[in-house]
C-alpha cells in the first residue's frame, strides 16, 4: 500500500474514533454513559445541553471536584448527582465558573454507606465557552469495572 493510503487509512481511522467519543455522551438520563475513569473532561459548550454519565460509587466518602477555565467570554457547567433511577438528587444544583478567561473550582464530599449506581448530570448554559473537567477521588471513588451489588 502506498504511503499516502496509508495516511488516508490512518486519518479516517481518527476521524472514526473521535465520532465514536462524541457520540458517547448521552443527553438521555434513563440511559445514562457509562465512565470509564475517575476524570471527565471535555469542553464548555454555549448550548444548553444536558448530558448524563453513570459510576458506581464505593462505600466511603466520594470527593467530586469540578473545575472550569473560559476562553475569554466566562463559562459555567452546571451538575447534580442522582441516584440510579434518575429521580432523586444526591446532590443539587451545584455550578462552577470561571470568568472572563478566569477558572474556576467547586469541590463536593458526599458520604456512601454502600455501593450504588450514580449518575452525573451535567448541563451546559447558553453562554460562555471553554473547558471543564470533572475528577472523582477519595474513598468512594468508582471502581469503573465493578457492578452495583444488591
Amino acid at each position: 500500500m502506498k504511503a499516502s493510503n496509508l495516511r488516508i487509512v490512518g486519518l479516517l481511522f481518527i476521524l472514526a474514533a473521535m465520532s465514536s467519543l462524541a457520540a458517547a455522551q448521552s443527553s438521555d438520563r434513563d440511559h445514562p454513559t457509562r465512565l470509564t475513569s475517575n476524570q471527565l473532561a471535555g469542553n464548555v459548550e454555549a448550548t444548553g445541553n444536558e448530558y448524563f454519565y453513570s459510576f458506581v460509587a464505593q462505600p466511603g466518602q466520594l470527593v467530586l471536584t469540578a473545575d472550569v477555565k473560559a476562553n475569554g467570554a466566562g463559562a459555567t457547567v452546571t451538575y447534580e448527582l442522582l441516584d440510579e433511577s434518575g429521580s432523586k438528587a444526591l446532590l443539587c444544583c451545584v455550578y462552577v465558573q470561571g470568568d472572563g478567561a478566569g477558572s474556576g473550582r467547586q469541590q463536593d464530599k458526599l458520604r456512601f454507606a454502600k455501593r450504588q449506581t450514580v449518575i452525573l448530570h451535567v448541563t451546559h448554559p447558553n453562554s460562555g465557552g471553554g473547558t471543564f473537567r470533572f475528577r472523582f477521588s477519595g474513598t468512594g471513588a468508582p471502581f469503573i469495572d465493578s457492578e452495583p451489588q444488591g
